[in-house]
């Protein structure tokens, strides 16, 4: 069981100072649209914090998820979007993100949707986003997808590792009618299940530029797919 379970509306107003320990499982369980309350300095059981999801639930604020020092772990579809701008999802420098199978994030996820993220890591702390399987494989986890009235995200200093679930043109990185979003460096992206970077249609504006120190490592696919 989960030392602490957050359902529906529920929500921190302050949070630090805690310990756990010998819990059979997560720390904390909490809804997308809340994570951002947990900014306090916490010790953490191994398995960290359960991002659980719910359609009525998804990211659509302008929020930040804190470095805990343990990771995150997010199922199913986590979404990030609304219909006004300023919903923008950012991650701290060091933050650890996990997957379960098939799992991913949506930004923008309709058409009428607007979102940004920022995952600006340093060289000393990486953003990491990786599978939550204790032994991973190339594929755990669909990626993350842009789509269209997504807008000015950056991914630098960034490990994205084991995704591109889905087979044929889908990536780790994938970018949908999206408008050229995404500001991206620094960053490796391996052992996909695909392809690295899929792109529908150069003509539809979702091209991005890889080539400020954007490596490709054991990738299914190809590096870069313009579908």
């Amino acid at each position: 069981n989960n030392a602490i379970w957050l359902d529906r509306a529920a929500m921190f107003s302050a949070f630090g100072g805690n310990t756990f320990s010998d819990n059979g499982g997560y720390s904390i369980a909490i809804r997308p649209n809340y994570v951002h309350t947990i900014i306090g300095e916490n010790v953490y059981d191994a398995m960290g914090i359960f991002i659980t999801n719910d359609g009525d639930l998804d990211i659509k604020g302008a929020y930040t998820w804190t470095n805990q020092n343990t990771p995150y772990t997010i199922e199913g579809q986590m979404r990030v979007g609304a219909q006004a701008p300023g919903v923008q999802l950012t991650i701290e420098p060091g933050t650890m993100i996990k997957f379960y199978e098939g799992a991913k994030i949506d930004l923008a996820y309709s058409s009428d949707e607007y979102a940004s993220l920022i995952a600006d890591g340093t060289a000393a702390e990486p953003i990491i986003f990786t599978s939550a399987k204790p032994v991973p494989n190339s594929g755990d986890w669909k990626g993350i997808w842009f789509n269209e009235g997504t807008s000015n995200c950056v991914i630098n200093n960034c490990i994205i590792d084991y995704a591109g679930n889905d087979a044929g043109w889908d990536g780790a990185l994938y970018l949908d009618d999206a408008g050229s979003p995404l500001t991206l460096s620094n960053t490796l992206i391996s052992n996909s299940g695909s392809n690295g970077i899929s792109v529908d249609g150069d003509d539809h504006g979702s091209s991005v530029d890889y080539s400020n120190n954007v490596t490709f490592q054991n990738i299914a696919g190809v590096d870069y797919y313009v579908r």
